[in-house]
């Protein structure tokens, strides 16, 4: 009587079983998996994500969490060091303009002059008949306001002010510009974190499917119910939803901060 032998279970069963497995599984697993790392890659994982995460739920969508895109824009327009100097443009010019309206002023001059008991005599010694005698006492004294303005400053005033006014205008007009380049950029890297934050998702969710059938395999070898062959390509394709979760991590943590250099704060703080 031959023995009785076990039904090896075709390769195709694994892939149908990885499908129903990626349809089926929960966001508690999702959240299970983005808390799990390998031995090679946690210390710095783990030190990157309690840095930059705190108060945000990696298992959740961000655009819930995270303050409204006007509001991202408005603090990025603020912390904008671009933005900053551009201020300073401006003021400098309205400073200017009222500048050059007061420099009339410079031709302006104030004296004062004081003179008390001084007497002055002049006589003719000679006694001559056309000789002329006099003699003068000055006392009090004496205000005096001088004004020079050259033509130049007369005729050329209204225009150097239209001048200032139209540098003054470009700044502004500048000022607009920066600000609608920094609202391109923060809606750019915005939509970016939320795009790697929901790849994230799905190569986290992908990559504990294929442990768990990675985990089912292995079993089955150890039985003798599958070849090498099977178990090896189940194994490929754990390997790569391992590297394809961690490549899809390190693409959202760079765009995160990417998106907290452009905002100037830390996006964790920026919560509902």
């Amino acid at each position: 009587m031959m023995p009785a032998t076990k039904e090896k279970l075709p390769m195709k069963f694994y892939f149908v079983l990885l499908f129903f497995l990626s349809v089926e599984s929960s966001s508690a697993q999702e959240a299970a998996s983005l808390s799990t790392y390998d031995n090679t890659t946690k210390n710095s994982s783990q030190e990157l994500e309690n840095s930059i995460l705190h108060g945000l739920d990696l298992s959740k969508d961000l655009r819930n969490q995270l303050l409204p895109l006007d509001s991202l824009i408005g603090i990025a327009a603020q912390n904008s060091p671009t933005m900053k100097a551009q201020d300073a443009l401006i003021e400098a010019g309205s400073d200017q303009i009222k500048f050059a309206r007061r420099e009339w002023q410079n031709g302006v001059f104030g004296t004062f002059t004081q003179s008390l008991g001084n007497q002055t005599s002049f006589y003719n010694t000679n006694q001559e008949p056309e000789a002329i005698q006099s003699a003068s006492v000055q006392s009090g004294f004496r205000l005096a306001l001088n004004v020079n303005v050259p033509l130049f400053l007369l005729f050329g005033r209204s225009s150097r002010i239209n001048v200032y006014k139209h540098e003054l205008e470009v700044r502004r007009l500048t000022w607009e510009k920066i600000k609608l380049d920094v609202s391109r950029q923060v809606i750019y890297e915005y939509n970016n974190v939320l795009s790697a934050h929901r790849l994230m998702l799905i190569a986290s969710n992908s990559r504990g499917t294929s442990r768990l059938l990675l985990d089912m395999a292995d079993k089955q070898f150890s039985q003798g119910d599958i070849s090498i062959a099977d178990f090896s390509s189940v194994s490929a394709i754990a390997t790569k939803a391992e590297a394809d979760y961690e490549i899809s991590k390190k693409d959202f943590y760079s765009s995160f901060q990417q998106l907290e250099k452009l905002l100037g704060q830390r996006l964790d703080t920026l919560v509902r």
